[in-house]
């Protein structure tokens, strides 16, 4: 029985197998890597997001009187155009950004963050700690409202 050339046969048999099963395995970690990119890019458009939502917030908290309705408000009506400042574009923006009266005593302050094409928004829900009446204008009956952070929402 002759048996020449069979190892050459061997080699190159065992060489596909092993480059199929090499391509396999690139193929798989490059999904791997691609998923891991999204996921990396829509967890930073979600800080983003709370990180505007938070800083609308907490100005509404600490000046009422200017970013607030007043104490008996139109419910629904949304306030939009908030212009916030000192956040580096690097984080990644911030495309619509709102803030609605939902109740007399709450209110959702909501941001739509965008970070390499991926997308997320983030609520903020205000509720309302204090009503305080001032009598100081001339017989005029002036509401001072407090705010605080009630919860976090998607």
């Amino acid at each position: 029985m002759k048996r020449e050339g069979s190892a050459i046969l061997w080699v190159v048999t065992v060489l596909l197998i092993f480059s199929i099963i090499v391509f396999a395995v690139l193929g798989l970690s490059q999904g791997t890597h691609s998923n891991a990119l999204k996921s990396v890019y829509k967890q930073q458009a979600y800080y983003t997001a709370l990180s505007y939502a938070e800083a609308v917030a907490t100005a509404v908290i600490g000046d009422p009187a200017n970013m607030a309705p007043p104490a008996t408000p139109t419910l629904g009506i949304v306030w939009t155009g908030y212009n916030i400042t000192g956040m580096p574009e690097s984080i990644g923006t911030v495309s619509s950004l709102s803030v609605k009266r939902v109740s007399a005593t709450q209110i959702e302050v909501k941001a739509k963050g965008s970070y390499k094409g991926a997308q997320d928004t983030v609520t903020v829900y205000l509720t309302r700690t204090s009503l305080i009446y001032n009598n100081f204008n001339a017989g005029s009956s002036n509401a001072v409202e407090g705010w605080s952070i009630w919860k976090y929402g998607v």
